[in-house]
Parts: structure tokens; C-alpha cells; sequence
């Protein structure tokens, strides 16, 4: 995909109307959340919730705090649960806060944009619903304990892969019970 950077803000939950804006943020589909400065994140008010292990790009396990604020990138905010970094840490807009942003990367411009509208059915259909619990189940199953819900979705993908694989997914669904 490329490396590219985007302006990133930062404003803590309990103390809103202050965002603290950070120019050159690294965006990073393969990081699950988004890391911060340490010192904005406390400049601004944002509260340690709890301590979390990660693997780095370099393989190396670390332990950082973790705390809840509200992400502003390309005109959309959303509230998510972001890193506190160390100075040795890149600055980095993480795929859990791009997708609450509904934000996708356009990797020809190396911009953020849209990522159109959210899927989500509007009646439950039955078919749908007993097909998907039988793949979750499955998937549950063939993982062992502690398999999430919704792991038969690729989890090696972009958050617009999966979110394009639950849309085909679906319509596939939708089109064999009208045939039926």
C-alpha cells in the first residue's frame, strides 16, 4: 500500500473542546489502535484505563497504557480507545479508528476518504442469520476456545475487505432465498 501520513486530533472524552492536533501522523492499517504521544494524551486530559501487550513492526512484545479519547481525522471524529506512546513511539492512526471514522485508504492519492455508506440489515432475514451462526459457530469450533464471533471474516484484511466480505456475504443470502 505505501506509507503516508495525515493530520491526526486528539481530544480527551471527560474534558472535550480542547483537540490537540498532530501534523504527520503515520496511517497504519496494520496496527489494530491508535497510538499518541503520551504527553498530549495527559496535556489533554485522557485517563489511563488499563495496561495492554503488543507485538511491534520489529517483532518485539512492549506494554503500554491504554486510555479512551475522540479521534478527528479527514472532517469525521469518533471515540475509540487509543495508545499512550513513548518518545521512541511513531505517532500512528490505527484501522480500528479509521474504521469508527468510516474513513478508507485511497492508496492511488495516499488520502483518506469516505468509506460510503455503513452496512447494516434492516430486518433480520432468516436464512442470513442461520447461515451466519453456523459459519460463526464453525469457525468457533475449528479455532478452539476464545474464538470470536466473527471470525470467519478474513482477519488479515483491511477493515473495508471484511467489510465488503460481510456485504457479499449477505447478498449472496438474500439472492438464494429469492430463488428458493
Amino acid at each position: 500500500m505505501g506509507i503516508f501520513r495525515t493530520t491526526v486530533g486528539v481530544e480527551s472524552v471527560a474534558h472535550r473542546g480542547v483537540v490537540q492536533y498532530m501534523a504527520d501522523t503515520l496511517v497504519d492499517t496494520g496496527s489494530e489502535l491508535t497510538w499518541i504521544p503520551r504527553d498530549i494524551l495527559q496535556s489533554i486530559g485522557v485517563a489511563l484505563e488499563r495496561r495492554r501487550a503488543f507485538i511491534v513492526a520489529d517483532g518485539r512484545r512492549v506494554e503500554r497504557d491504554i486510555g479512551y479519547a475522540i479521534i478527528h481525522a479527514g472532517e469525521s471524529t469518533t471515540v475509540d480507545e487509543v495508545v499512550f506512546a513513548k518518545e521512541s513511539d511513531f505517532a500512528l492512526l490505527g484501522v480500528r479508528s479509521l474504521e469508527g471514522l468510516n474513513l478508507r485508504v485511497d492508496v492511488v492519492t495516499k488520502q483518506l476518504v469516505d468509506a460510503g455508506p455503513v452496512l447494516a440489515a434492516a430486518l433480520p432475514h432468516p436464512l442470513l442469520m442461520d447461515s451466519l451462526s453456523a459459519a460463526a459457530a464453525t469457525a468457533s469450533l475449528s479455532a478452539g476456545a476464545g474464538a470470536r464471533s466473527h471470525d470467519w471474516i478474513p482477519q488479515r484484511r483491511s477493515s473495508n475487505d471484511a467489510r465488503s466480505s460481510r456485504f457479499m456475504l449477505f447478498r449472496r443470502y438474500i439472492h438464494r432465498s429469492e430463488r428458493e
